[in-house]
């Protein structure tokens, strides 16, 4: 197993370097297309929700992104510093894709093979874990290199 940690400042110019970390480190382990493009858009809604709704956009506040690449699944974890899961998450409507809120959560659940939410120990702010399974992308020949 090969775990990497990557902590950004809650500004939005973090968010395009996280995209571009992840992206890299995605296709130096040879990470199919597919799969690549699942992952980076589902820890990209993460990252937004911890920069937006967890730190408020406090520059003093981190963002941690642990990737974990295995030989069966990729494990991605996005912790923020905010107050942790918010009292009403689990009571949350159904909501439309065509509805700019909560879009990002219906889009993660749905491309995730696993999606957990909770309170992360060391922060105290909200912990996303995301697990894809690849597996799911073994038929997929990845010839195509961005």
């Amino acid at each position: 197993m090969n775990i990497f940690k990557f902590m950004y400042s809650s500004n939005p110019d973090s968010e395009g370097k996280m995209y571009d970390d992840v992206s890299d480190l995605l296709i130096e382990w040879d990470i199919p297309h597919k799969l690549r493009n699942h992952i980076l858009l589902a820890v990209s809604e993460a990252f937004t929700n911890a920069l937006i709704h967890g730190n408020k956009a406090d520059p003093a506040k981190k963002i941690q992104l642990f990737i974990s690449i295995k030989n069966n699944e990729i494990t991605a974890d996005i912790v923020d510093e905010g107050c942790g899961l918010p009292n009403d998450f689990e009571n949350r409507k159904d909501v439309s894709l065509w509805n700019e809120g909560g879009r990002g959560l219906k889009i993660m659940e749905s491309i995730t093979g696993k999606i957990k939410f909770g309170k992360n120990a060391e922060t105290g702010g909200l912990q996303v874990t995301m697990t894809f399974d690849r597996s799911d992308y073994e038929i997929e020949k990845d010839n195509i290199r961005t």
